[in-house]
């Protein structure tokens, strides 16, 4: 079953304090502001699908704007639909330890970054689940001062959460894959707006090793209890 056929959506950002106090209180006062700032733990650890339906622009289609449908159920299922004109739909899934892209199953680069992808839509509730969460403190970023936040993910994966210290906001993450040579994807979020007392970004601009790859425009996005669960089975022949 097609997203597009189902209900559902929920992109999670995640938050910090600024000032002295969210200095000193370390990792675990960080991520309860976290809570307080999306919602409270209530929310954040509910289960909840997400539905986010938008438009998206890529290098790979100078000129063009895309549709994207993305639905995920926490950081173990995810399902992406990209449609070019004239071009094939693009279809990456994510079921637990097996993801695909198109109707193949993917392992090494690939799978890493569908599970990257994954993780940082629901960094506000892994990093609640946490008890290995890295606070690096302040740091400049462009000019700019973040709270730094590491997340480690397992089998060698992290993800890095830059909060803005005035609003609590993540405003930029970077996913890191395994091997000696990891893949990195780092993605900035704005345009941020509450869906069912959730916050959500809006807009987001991704790149891979420091390339451009990706620039998401939502227009809507939906929380509902739970998809189907075909919707994160292997994705069928373009």
């Amino acid at each position: 079953m097609q997203l597009t056929s189902t209900l559902s959506v929920l992109a999670v950002a995640a938050v910090c304090c600024g000032g002295a106090s969210c200095k000193k209180s370390g990792p675990v006062g960080v991520v309860a502001e976290v809570a307080r700032a999306y919602g409270g733990v209530d929310l954040i650890e509910a289960p909840i699908a997400v539905k986010q339906t938008g438009r998206v622009r890529s290098p790979r289609f100078p000129g063009a704007e895309g549709s994207i449908i993305r639905g995920f159920e926490g950081p173990s299922r995810l399902r992406v639909e990209v449609v070019f004109a004239n071009e094939a739909p693009e279809v990456r899934v994510l079921n637990g330890k097996a993801a695909w892209r198109q109707s193949e199953q993917v392992t090494g680069a690939s799978m890493d970054a569908i599970v990257l992808q994954a993780a940082r839509l629901s960094l506000p509730a892994l990093l609640l689940a946490s008890a290995g969460v890295v606070d690096g403190g302040l740091v400049e970023r462009a000019g700019r001062r973040v709270r730094l936040l590491t997340l480690p993910l397992g089998e060698g994966r992290e993800v890095d959460a830059e909060l803005d210290p005035g609003t609590g906001r993540i405003v930029r993450s970077i996913g890191r894959g395994t091997g000696a040579q990891p893949i990195e994807f780092t993605s900035t979020y704005d345009d941020f707006r509450e869906v069912n007392g959730r916050l959500f970004a809006f807009h987001e601009r991704t790149t891979a090793m420091g390339q451009d790859a990706a620039e998401l425009h939502f227009t809507s996005v939906e929380v509902f209890p739970a998809f189907p669960g075909e919707v994160f089975g292997p994705p069928g022949p373009p």
